[in-house]
């Protein structure tokens, strides 16, 4: 069962509520909103019209603005136009707005203005949002990007030909060292091969007046036993001579001496010959003998100067063969040094056009020219 005196309650607050909605639409009038807006911009890539502004006016954000403004009183826009009538110089627009607000009365001085303040607030928020605010945060954004970009491709480029430059200065020092080794090599060569010849040659000699010398020793002891019997047999013949009784014998025997005698002046002569050349071939062989184990010295440092030249030429020849098998990574490199480069130059290119564009930026400036009834 329902409660009388609740239900006379409800009815009583439905009647209040109806008579002060009543009272309100009876009060709310439709005002007529007139002002000059003019804009000045710097370049920017939305340029204000009459399009724009009337899709302002109609944005909650400025319903918001009258809506605080006016309280309760303001119930709506009904009609917005925003004619560009006047013509200025480049970036100056101005905008004849008319607008037909929903708005109790009075609708004097004082609340045109009021109202004109919260429309044109609205409008220089999204105007200075979309004009400078917008651009000016996308191309500072742009330019540190592109130079963040123009920054890391410089720092590889930089880095890229630095090690083509010390590839190409390494494989040229290899070169160089290759073709100075070779000459060297070649002088090393000649010199294992002079210093060689000169220790065969002494080695050959050394052997030969070994031999001589033996010889000469060997027909110097002959002579020498060939002349003790000699004088051996003339002291025979001598004791024969003394004794001898008739001219005839000592005829003979003074014979086979002087031919004895004869002989042993040869042998003599022979011995001291022999001995002479003996004694000038030991000279020349003691000389050679000192001079040997120089010259096998010569010979193994000429040799161990040529055997380093060769392994130093062994060790680069492998380097530059390393080298060379670098060179197709380092063509790699090369090509992409130069795609690095192209885009180095179009990413200047880009970053000197957000730097233009952003000083080409102003801050928007607005004047409102009069509002009238």
């Amino acid at each position: 069962m329902s409660n009388p005196t609740r239900s006379w309650r409800l009815q009583a607050a439905a009647t209040v509520l109806a008579l002060s909605i009543a009272t309100d639409i009876a009060t709310t009038q439709q005002q007529t909103l007139n002002t000059v807006l003019i804009v000045r911009c710097g370049p920017t890539d939305i340029e204000p019209n009459q399009g724009l502004l009337e899709a302002l006016i109609w944005e909650p954000g400025a319903t918001s603005n009258l809506t605080k403004a006016f309280g309760d009183q303001f119930q709506g826009i009904q009609s917005a136009d925003a004619n560009h009538r006047a013509t200025h110089g480049t970036g100056t627009f101005q905008f004849h707005i008319a607008c037909e607000l929903l708005i109790a009365d009075p609708w004097d001085e004082k609340r045109r203005k009021l109202a004109t303040n919260a429309l044109v607030k609205h409008l220089q928020t999204r105007l200075d949002d979309m004009m400078y605010e917008s651009p000016l945060m996308r191309l500072s954004k742009r330019r540190d990007e592109l130079r963040n970009r123009h920054f890391n491709i410089s720092t590889n480029l930089l880095e890229m030909n630095a090690h083509l430059e010390q590839a190409s200065q390494r494989q040229a020092a290899i070169s160089k060292q290759i073709a100075e080794l070779s000459d060297q090599l070649i002088d090393a060569k000649l010199a294992v091969t002079t210093e060689q010849h000169v220790w065969n040659y002494l080695a050959k000699t050394r052997e030969q007046n070994v031999a001589n010398r033996d010889e000469l020793r060997q027909q110097i002891q002959k002579a020498t036993r060939e002349r003790d019997t000699i004088r051996q047999e003339l002291k025979i013949l001598a004791r024969d001579r003394a004794k001898a009784v008739n001219p005839e014998e000592d005829k003979k025997l003074t014979a086979k001496i002087d031919l004895l005698n004869k002989r042993l002046d040869q042998i003599r002569n022979s011995i001291a010959e022999r001995s002479e050349l003996a004694t000038d071939m030991q000279s020349m062989l003691t000389i050679i003998l000192e001079q040997l184990p120089n010259s096998e010295l010569a010979l193994q440092r000429a040799h161990a100067r040529h055997n380093s030249i060769q392994e130093t030429l062994d060790r680069l020849a492998a380097e530059h063969a390393k080298a060379a098998e670098q060179g197709t990574k380092n063509w790699q490199l090369a090509i992409k040094v130069a795609q690095l480069q192209i885009d180095s130059q179009v990413t200047r290119e880009q970053l000197l056009d957000a730097e233009t564009q952003l000083s080409r930026i102003r801050p928007v400036q607005y004047e409102v020219l009069h509002s009238q009834q």
